[in-house]
């Protein structure tokens, strides 16, 4: 007998197969086994969103990819998508994406959004857990200090950041209570340029004594030196806004946090998307054989104060929810 989980499974698999063709919701829950009304109840309560804008946002994904890659016109691909019009896509889009897809096509710096990836089966449980346990909002006050070497990598390469980590931990192995960063940015003037390239990971420490921002209880880790070493990257990362989600699983479910917090609650959340880099954090035992617990901090701000590129109209929604201030 099937469980809850397996039949949503089999909708999303089912979705995966036929993003380029019509998905009327009876032909996806007879997929999945299902009557309609029961996926969609199923689906709700393990996703923590509905059918229909899943299957919208796996669509927008699918698109943002072949405006990455090929010269489509933005009309053919609003159709393909099933939208009426290149209006209905372009707002979609932007909902998504914080910009719209031409912008999103001339400007690469904006494309660190990954859009809305599926979950692995060990993520949709991760899912479910995260839904039970909402972010916490928190408006950081001061600047943190950070030294470190970092990468250009394309979407979700998890085997590039790992081998970053690898080698900066062999060059200086830390205690089992220092805390770490990984941070994710648009781009950095330290590192290459490439066509594949879609974002800069860098593996990190704090830089300054007291520079560290204010947590949710990963512990405190040992300042640095001051000055990153020769080949390193200095990086500040200003106050402001955050969203905190905490991933308590493997590090290998840890995209599908990411996923969560960037493609669902934050279209949903009334705020958009800042400028300022996210960043993981985390005690080194996580990635010494200890307990898996990652702090993901989501830079956010009010829709109303965002700019062109970042508005979503959503912002007597933030203004009802100002985070309370630390650090």
């Amino acid at each position: 007998m099937e469980t809850a989980q397996q039949h949503v499974q089999a909708a999303m698999d089912y979705i995966e197969a036929h993003l380029d063709t019509p998905l009327p919701l009876d032909r996806v829950a007879a997929a999945a086994g299902l009557t309609r009304y029961h996926l969609h109840r199923l689906f709700q309560a393990h996703y923590g969103e509905g059918l229909k804008a899943y299957i919208r946002k796996r669509r927008l994904t699918w698109a943002a990819a072949r405006l990455r890659g090929s010269d489509v016109r933005i009309l053919d691909l609003a159709l393909d998508c099933g939208f009426e019009s290149q209006a209905a896509f372009t707002r979609a889009f932007k909902a998504l994406y914080g910009t719209a897809p031409g912008r999103y096509r001339a400007r690469p710096a904006r494309r660190y959004q990954s859009g809305l990836r599926p979950p692995t089966p060990p993520g949709l449980a991760q899912r479910r857990r995260i839904l039970r346990d909402p972010p916490q909002l928190v408006e950081w006050a001061q600047p943190l200090q950070l030294a470190g070497r970092g990468i250009g990598v394309a979407f979700e390469d998890q085997a590039a950041v790992e081998a970053l980590w690898m080698s900066v931990l062999a060059a200086d192995p830390p205690a089992p209570g220092d805390t770490l960063f990984g941070v994710t940015l648009a781009d950095h003037p330290a590192i290459a340029d490439t066509p594949d390239r879609c974002l800069v990971y860098l593996a990190a420490r704090p830089r300054e004594a007291g520079s560290e921002a204010g947590g949710t209880g990963t512990g405190e880790g040992e300042a640095g030196e001051g000055a990153p070493e020769e080949g390193g990257i200095a990086l500040e990362i200003p106050a402001g806004a955050y969203a905190v989600f905490v991933h308590d699983g493997p590090l290998e479910t840890l995209l599908d946090t990411v996923n969560y917090a960037w493609a669902s609650w934050l279209p949903r959340s009334g705020w958009v998307k800042s400028e300022r880099p996210d960043f993981e954090r985390f005690r080194a035992d996580a990635v010494l054989g200890g307990p898996v617990r990652v702090e993901l901090w989501v830079s956010v701000e009010r829709a109303d104060r965002a700019g062109d590129d970042g508005g979503t109209g959503q912002g007597e929604r933030a203004a009802e929810n100002e985070p309370p201030r630390a650090g």
